[in-house]
């Protein structure tokens, strides 16, 4: 518990040394080496990797009430890359330093249990071994410095902006692709570099190239004029995204050998709170139907991943890593 008082105070000073940074932009950097080192004593004790920040508040944000949940990822946004939005953070430090406090009280522990005691106790009968000690799957995103070589190519952590030199000359096919900028994602099992994951800036997925053939025209322009009409909401599309929800909780849980959870209500919760404007839109039609159905994917998902757990599978990094975004798109990896 000294430990504990001793590093929650060591925050509160380095929270209290922001004000006298003059400029402002400046402030915010230190500030997010602040919510960094944070965030990594607060999900210490997590019972699987989370890698990088984005994770890590996924993970501390389904402990936090709505308003506090807000407002840590308002204050996320604002310390990331904090020169695109300098003109308008005067107005909003006071309140970004008071989300930062509020954060550094978790550090106590009283109010929000953060991790389970004991993960091997949710465990159920015949679940899989866990991995040996070191053998989990992180990604890290950073952003591409120089790439002269691919055996030294230079990048730019986006978790603490920190520099680092990766080797990728297994991944010769990114040589054409490679420069200042690129945001990759370097996915490790066991600390190896296993798969790399290229971002565009600009990617045409296959909803998009089907929307350009219409009753009425078909031309490649009609995914420009589509990217300028705003999408209409309807309770299909929520469901999917509903279920999106239920698949990436489902493999949270699994990756940390514990039983997916069919609590509908905690989960409905959550998923209202982050859709609030789509679900307004919609009002009307969610019925008892509506939440029948979407308490049935859950059921489903559930049932799904509890008996991949009993096998002896590997999921994907996808299932790891939410800094990818690949919310859904799970599957056996091959066997252990």
């Amino acid at each position: 518990m000294t430990h504990v008082s001793g590093l929650a105070a060591e925050f509160a000073s380095r929270i209290d040394g922001l004000s006298s940074i003059s400029h402002m932009v400046g402030r915010y950097q230190q500030m997010n080496r602040i919510l960094c080192d944070l965030l990594r004593h607060l999900t210490a004790g997590a019972p699987y990797v989370l890698r990088g920040p984005q994770a890590q508040i996924e993970y501390v944000a389904d402990s936090l009430p709505p308003s506090q949940e807000i407002s840590l990822r308002r204050l996320r946004f604002h310390c990331h890359r904090p020169e695109r939005c300098a003109d308008g953070l005067e107005g909003f430090f006071p309140a970004d330093v008071a989300a930062l406090r509020a954060l550094c009280s978790l550090l106590g522990g009283g109010a929000v249990a953060l991790a389970p005691a004991s993960p091997a106790a949710c465990r159920p009968s015949g679940a899989a071994r866990p991995a040996p000690s070191g053998a989990k799957w992180h990604c890290l995103r950073a952003t591409v410095v120089s790439a002269a070589k691919l055996s030294a190519v230079s990048l730019e952590a986006d978790d603490d902006g920190g520099e680092m030199v990766a080797d990728l000359s297994g991944f010769g096919y990114l040589a054409a692709w490679l420069t200042r900028g690129t945001v990759l994602s370097l996915v490790y099992f066991a600390d190896q570099l296993t798969y790399v994951v290229y971002e565009p800036d600009f990617l045409v997925d296959v909803t998009s190239v089907a929307a350009c053939f219409t009753p009425y025209a078909d031309d490649a322009r009609l995914a420009i004029v589509n990217r300028l009409t705003p999408n209409t909401p309807n309770v299909n599309s929520l469901l999917g995204n509903m279920a999106s929800l239920f698949l990436d909780d489902a493999l949270s849980a699994v990756r940390g050998h514990h039983v997916p959870s069919t609590d509908y209500r905690a989960a409905a919760r959550r998923f209202f709170r982050r859709n609030a404007l789509e679900l307004a839109a919609v009002a009307p039609e969610l019925d008892a139907a509506w939440h029948g159905a979407a308490a049935e994917q859950q059921r489903h998902v559930a049932d799904m991943m509890t008996t991949l757990l009993r096998s002896d599978a590997n999921f994907n990094p996808a299932a790891a890593a939410t800094e990818l975004s690949l919310f859904g798109r799970a599957g056996p990896h091959g066997a252990r």
